[in-house]
């Protein structure tokens, strides 16, 4: 059966509409997609700044609270390397390639102590605290039996503490701290010479911002329905 020029024509004319048809169609699958993740992104964006308003005082007080509910960002490779370069910075200084990042977490806190201190004070603060770097600054400044009315004052990057005596005999403890948790899930995957492919693992990285912090126990679980 012969085809004649015509048909054969017509039949590559549909077939490359079709052709141009399902191009059109990913491609608009794809803008849709991206359309979302940008305004989810946006809304998360908008999100935490809010957050962040409501629970900042001033500068460096924190209105009481212990819980935060936000939405997640999402980025490509791209967009974070050039939109959150130091985000970028710290995935790499865990060790971790950027392509094999499931989810990419940064948690700031802020704890602030204002409290009365009476009799004992340097054994309080070393009860309390248990830091023997601050512990050793502040018997520096000779707390007990030497105690006068001038405020006593230590800071570093991360803690600011603040002691002021009273006529009473108490004192006042001011005692701001900062950090921030970096934590990065991410795939290993399989390996074998130069070959890498697929998901052999998940695992987590978690960082501490504070030297004086000690990372004691972390726990990620996935959830499969």
């Amino acid at each position: 059966m012969k085809i004649s020029r015509s048909n054969l024509v017509a039949a590559c004319t549909l077939a490359a509409l079709l052709l141009l048809l399902a191009g059109s169609v990913v491609l608009l699958c794809r803008a849709h997609a991206s359309n979302q993740r940008l305004a989810e992104s946006n809304r998360t964006l908008t999100e935490q700044n809010q957050a962040l308003a409501s629970r900042l005082d001033h500068s460096d007080h924190l209105v009481a609270s212990q819980r935060l509910s936000i939405g997640r960002l999402r980025m490509t490779i791209g967009e974070l390397e050039e939109l959150h370069r130091e985000d970028a910075e710290r995935i790499r200084a865990l060790g971790v390639g950027l392509r094999n990042v499931r989810t990419y977490t940064l948690t700031a806190t802020s704890t602030l102590l204002d409290t009365l201190l009476t009799t004992a004070l340097q054994d309080t603060i070393c009860e309390d605290f248990r830091t023997e770097r601050l512990v050793d600054s502040l018997a520096s400044e000779r707390l007990s039996d030497s105690m006068t009315t001038a405020p006593i004052r230590w800071r570093d990057p991360w803690v600011e503490l603040t002691l002021t005596p009273r006529a009473d005999g108490q004192a006042h403890l001011h005692l701001l701290c900062h950090d921030t948790l970096t934590q990065v899930v991410h795939r290993i995957p399989h390996c074998w010479w130069i070959f890498r492919w697929g998901t052999k693992a998940l695992r987590q990285e978690i960082r501490s911002s504070n030297p004086h912090t000690k990372i004691v126990f972390s726990e990620y679980i996935e959830i499969e329905n």
